[in-house]
C-alpha cells in the first residue's frame, strides 16, 4: 500500500514537468509550423531569439480588440487587421488551431495574439 502511495505521489509531483512541453507542431496542407512556449504564448522560434512582428504590440485603430467588435471570428479578424495572415493548421491529435503569420515570417497562435493585445480592464 505504501509503495502505491509513493508511486502515486511521484506521478502527481512529476506532472508539472510533463506540462512544461516547450514545442507544439502544427501542420497545414502547405507547411509544418513548430511553435515554442514563451511566457504564456506559443510563437515561432525567431521570436525566442530576437524581436518579431508576432510579439509587437498591435497597431492601428483597433489595437485593443474586444469580442463584440469581431463577432464572426475575433482572432482571425484581429490578426489580419494587424498585417497578419490567418491560417488554420492541425495538431497531431487532429485538433485545429489558428495561426497568425506575419510578413517577417514570425507566427503566433491566433488567440494568443488576440489576448496578448486585448485591452486591460
Amino acid at each position: 500500500m505504501l509503495s502505491i502511495l509513493i508511486t502515486l505521489c511521484t506521478l502527481i509531483f512529476s506532472l508539472p514537468s510533463w506540462s512544461v512541453d516547450r514545442t507544439l507542431i502544427l501542420k497545414s496542407p502547405e507547411n509544418q509550423y513548430v511553435l515554442h512556449r514563451k511566457n504564456k504564448t506559443w510563437v515561432s522560434e525567431t521570436c525566442l531569439k530576437s524581436k518579431c512582428q508576432a510579439l509587437n504590440p498591435a497597431k492601428g485603430k483597433n489595437k485593443n480588440p474586444s469580442t463584440s467588435q469581431w463577432a464572426s471570428h475575433p482572432a482571425a479578424a484581429f490578426c489580419e487587421q494587424n498585417q497578419g495572415k490567418y491560417i488554420t493548421a492541425s495538431r497531431p491529435t487532429g485538433d485545429q488551431d489558428g495561426l497568425c503569420i506575419f510578413p517577417d515570417k514570425s507566427f503566433i497562435l491566433g488567440w494568443d495574439f488576440f489576448y496578448l493585445n486585448r485591452q486591460k480592464k
